[in-house]
This record gives C-alpha cells, structure tokens and sequence, in this order.
C-alpha cells in the first residue's frame, strides 16, 4: 500500500548474470519488487526513484546495464495536476466534503417494531428536529428522549445515535395496560350486553348461571363471581366467553332520487415537487376545477440503491371534472344502495361477531324509498361487570356504629 504512495521505477536489466545484480541490491538494503524474468539475461524488477543512483552503482559493479521502461507513484501521478490548479482544489474540496459529510444525518433508521408503526416513529423525530441535513454531533439526545416520550405514550425509552451520515432510531414501547375499568384483580361479575339466546358458554373463572340455549336479557347475570362452598362464599373475578344468538331492526329511508357524476371530459395535471414537506409547484393549477372534480394522486420517491429514501418526490395530481345530474332510481337501484348501508351498519354494531341472515323489504313511498331489515347475528355478548359484596355490610356496620354513638351520648348526658 505505501509503495503506491512512493515514486518508484520499473528497470530492466540486461548482463551476462543480472542475478548478481538482485544479490548486491539485498546486500545494499536496495528494495526491489515485480521481479519478471524474460530469458537467461533479461529481467525486469521495480525499485524506488529515489534508489535510483545507487542502483546504478550496483549495475556497473555488477557489469549490467539498466533501462528504465516507465516511472510510477503518487506524486508521479499527480505531476500532472500542477499545472491544473482548478481541478487540485476541487479535489481538495470534495475530500474535505465527503470527510465532513459523515457528521451530518442524511438517513434515518427506525428498526421495526409491531406495536408502533416506523413512519409514526420517523414522522415524529423528524418534527422534533432529526432531518435530512441536520448537524449530527449537534442533537440533544436526553431532550429528543422526553420530548418523544410526551408525543407518544406507548413509549417507555427512545434513543438515537449516528452512525456515518445515519442516524439509528432505538426505542422500546411500554407493557400494554389493563383494560378500562376495574383492575384486573377486583371482583365482577359477567353480565350480558344485550337480549340475545345463549349458544355456546365457555366460563374461565366464575359459577355459570346460564345455560346454552337459553334466552336472556340485556344486563342480566350470566356468570357469578360468588362461589358458595360448604363453608365459605369464595369471591373472584368472573370471566367467561358467552356466545349468543341476537338480531337487530333497522329501518331506513332513502330519496327517490341520486345526484350522478357526469365527467365532462376536462382535465388538468397538476405537478408538485415535496422536499422535507415543503411543496413547490411546478406545472398545472390546483384550483382551477374548485371542488367539482376527482383527484387522483401518485407519488414517486426519490430512493437510492439499497432502499434509502431521501426526503424528495414528486406528486402528480389528476383532476377530473365532473358535474352532479340528479337521476331517479328504481327499486333495485335503491336495494343495491341500502343494503350496503344497513350491513356496515350492523357489523359496527358487532362486538366480536358475525351476521348469519338478513331480511331486507324496500316500499316505495311518496318521499321516496322506506327500508325494513331484519339481521341474525352470532356475536359475543359478555361483559365484565364490578362486583361489591360488602357494600351493604359495610352501610349496616356504618349505621350500627352510628346508632351505638348516639346511644352512649345519651347515656351520658343522663349521667349528668
């Protein structure tokens, strides 16, 4: 490596014996290297420039004679940018540029995790002032921590370090929390959400008060939290999963007529350069449709091999403008329409659960469409509910003790 460093020259040697000449060069400390040996009187071998004189030495003791076939080195490459000036300093500048690159971010690395979303993670460092071309021996990592800590509560520590221009997002999230309402080691009971027929009873802890196939109703008792035994009345936290069959009844209206898109066939591009969520328009008018029109948008991000992607993209939006005809419907059209609607309706309803059967009647009215429907559904209905047996106890003792006070302040205003 220091070799090509050093201005050397590559000789032939040409004698009767030039081996000798090989032998007073390692007895003289004269380095030599590529030695090639071209027939019995020829050979060639690469010394330093600046060996240069005593090598001649050593030829004419060792009656050979040498040629220098080429010359080679750093400083015999770079002679010939002496008389460029212009091109040593911009090789100066872009030295002294990738040296100090590596102290500033241009990537951020957030490892992955399931609980929390990378983009979140990245999207919100990048708020609290880790971005593209920031100074990185500059961050404040404890203050980032805290100020990370405050925007996202599923946090339970967050670090960032640099490595070469990269900046490494670390962080681990917090145990996630009990279910609202009462911790998880109070009694409860489990009570029904909503009227419905028991099909299947699956009790993880409790005494069960139902049985399958038969029909409660909305709050009542399913499991108990209250064991009796022979000698004592065992107190825990029910907890049970109770499938049930329920229906529900909507009842919809719908006008008897449709506002319709009709595209005109007018369209406009609209170009948008985005460079660390600064936007510069570049072709086209966002505003020339107003509000009648579709939007559909793409976006190609400026991504380097390896899947580094920098904080630069072009979004191209495509208007369409369009506008509304009002267009009556008929009865299948409004079927169509509305049984869509009642269903997610109904799934939202859901709670860990499924629609078996729907009946759905449209009649058409003076005011348009009026929809009946009938759902079956096969769902969850369990519910954990907090238990206090000793409320009333505790209000008799209360009441005991209060009426014993007043008793003994009687007594002792008789005394007196």
């Amino acid at each position: 490596m220091l070799r090509s460093f050093r201005a050397w020259m590559e000789i032939e040697i040409t004698g009767a014996n030039p081996e000798r000449c090989l032998n007073r060069f390692a007895r003289k400390d004269l380095a030599f290297w590529r030695l090639q040996t071209d027939g019995p009187f020829r050979l060639t071998c690469r010394v330093y420039a600046s060996d240069w004189p005593a090598v001649q030495r050593e030829l004419n003791a060792a009656l050979c004679v040498g040629k220098i076939l080429r010359r080679g080195g750093l400083a015999q490459t770079l002679s010939g940018l002496r008389h460029r000036k212009v091109l040593v300093v911009g090789l100066i500048l872009a030295w002294g540029m990738a040296f100090a690159a590596q102290y500033f971010v241009w990537f951020i690395l957030v490892l992955p995790s399931d609980q929390i979303p990378a983009e979140r993670i990245r999207k919100a460092v990048a708020e609290e002032g880790v971005r593209f071309g920031v100074w990185g021996q500059g961050l404040d990592t404890q203050w980032l921590k805290n100020r990370m800590l405050n925007r996202i509560p599923e946090l339970r520590w967050l670090g960032v370090h640099t490595e070469g221009g990269i900046a490494v997002v670390d962080y681990s999230v917090r145990d996630e929390p009990p279910a609202e309402g009462q911790p998880l080691t109070d009694p409860a009971n489990v009570v029904a959400t909503r009227d419905g027929v028991v099909l299947s009873l699956t009790v993880h802890n409790g005494l069960a008060a139902v049985e399958p196939g038969q029909a409660v109703t909305a709050g009542q008792l399913l499991v108990s939290g209250m064991i009796d035994c022979p000698t004592h009345t065992q107190i825990t936290r029910a907890s049970a999963d109770v499938e049930a069959l329920t229906w529900r009844h909507l009842r919809l209206r719908m006008p008897p007529s449709a506002a319709k898109k009709v595209y005109t066939g007018r369209t406009e591009t609209v170009k948008t350069v985005i460079f660390q969520n600064q936007r510069r328009n570049i072709s086209g008018n966002s505003s020339i449709f107003g509000m009648t029109c579709d939007k559909m948008i793409e976006t190609w991000d400026l991504t380097l091999p390896g899947g580094w992607s920098l904080p630069l993209s072009i979004e191209t939006v495509t208007l369409r403008e369009y506008r509304l005809k009002p267009v009556f419907q008929a009865e299948s059209e409004a079927e169509a329409a509305i049984g869509p609607t009642a269903d997610a309706l109904v799934c939202a309803d859901l709670t860990a659960g499924s629609v078996t059967s729907r009946t759905l009647k449209i009649t058409r009215t003076d005011s348009g469409f009026e929809a009946a429907a009938d759902f079956a559904c096969r769902e969850i209905i369990s519910r954990t509910d907090p238990l206090n047996p000793f409320g009333e106890e505790a209000s008799h003792g209360e009441n005991h003790q209060r009426r014993a006070h007043g008793a003994n302040h009687q007594r002792i205003r008789l005394l007196r």
